[in-house]
């Protein structure tokens, strides 16, 4: 797997052309490509230089306890089934047959998900969870 960087000029922007490049190389981990540039890795552009940014981690962190507290006071699969819906781009239908649960269980579960995270809007979930879950992934590879 291979991230490139913008083109820059000059000694004195080494440095960003290397985090560029390991920002795209993370990108190509995590979305399992085999080469991708700065330019097209979209939102970890801002969520990889920002994820050690207090209010990011604080997002991050409220969100994960909260899912994994219910997951090991329940013996639940929300993470899984929350990363697999993601992956899914959304899709419950995809995501039920990739976890092998009935699409309803798939429902049920992203309503509790909705319910301990205190989320009213269906426009505002799957955004909110995009981002969560890509910071996760960016943690576990980065």
């Amino acid at each position: 797997m291979m991230g490139l960087s913008n083109i820059h000029s000059g000694l004195d922007q080494l440095g960003i052309a290397i985090k560029e490049s390991i920002y795209a190389n993370t990108s190509c981990i995590i979305d399992c490509e085999p080469i991708q540039s700065f330019e097209s890795i979209g939102l970890d552009r801002f969520l990889m230089p920002a994820r050690n940014d207090l209010w990011v981690k604080g997002y991050y962190n409220n969100i994960l306890k909260k899912l994994q507290e219910y997951d090991v006071e329940y013996n639940s699969n929300l993470m899984e089934t929350l990363l697999e819906y993601i992956k899914s781009e959304g899709d419950i239908q995809l995501t039920s047959k990739k976890c092998f649960l009935h699409s309803n269980t798939i429902r049920y579960r992203l309503g509790k998900i909705k319910e301990i995270l205190n989320i009213e809007q269906n426009a505002d979930f799957y955004p909110r969870m995009y981002v969560f879950i890509r910071l996760y992934q960016i943690y576990n590879n980065l």
